[in-house]
């Protein structure tokens, strides 16, 4: 029996832990080039973000490039970013997004955070 308890009991933990995952995965976007238009979406997985405590950042800012929701209308809307623009200068651009996922009956919310880098070279 014990031996039983201690297969199960962390198969029953481990599926009550929640965890967001990212697309793309790794840490870094596609390149873009100064002054053609770019665009790249970031899905995030494993529950829908609360709202209220999502932040999504660009540095620098200055770059021709915003951070938006892909459909604005949609209730997961913030569970998809949309990177779009046109590069005005070459070099690194860093994207930090984080917040929460909602909780259910079987798992309770947690926090997330993900930062990308990408390239804006020159043509």
């Amino acid at each position: 029996m014990l031996k039983k308890l201690t297969f199960i009991l962390p198969i029953l933990v481990s599926s009550c832990s929640q965890y967001a995952e990212y697309t793309p995965s790794g840490d870094t976007l596609k390149d873009a080039i100064t002054g053609t238009p770019y665009s790249a979406k970031i899905y995030i997985f494993g529950g829908r973000v609360i709202k209220p405590s999502f932040s999504m950042r660009l540095f620098p800012e200055n770059t021709g490039l915003s951070l938006k929701p892909c459909d604005p209308l949609s209730v997961a809307q913030n569970n998809c970013i949309l990177v779009e623009g046109i590069p005005k200068k070459p070099g690194s651009v860093t994207i930090k997004i984080s917040g929460g996922l909602y909780g259910s009956m079987i798992v309770s919310s947690a926090g997330f955070h993900k930062e990308y880098t990408m390239n804006v070279i020159s043509p």
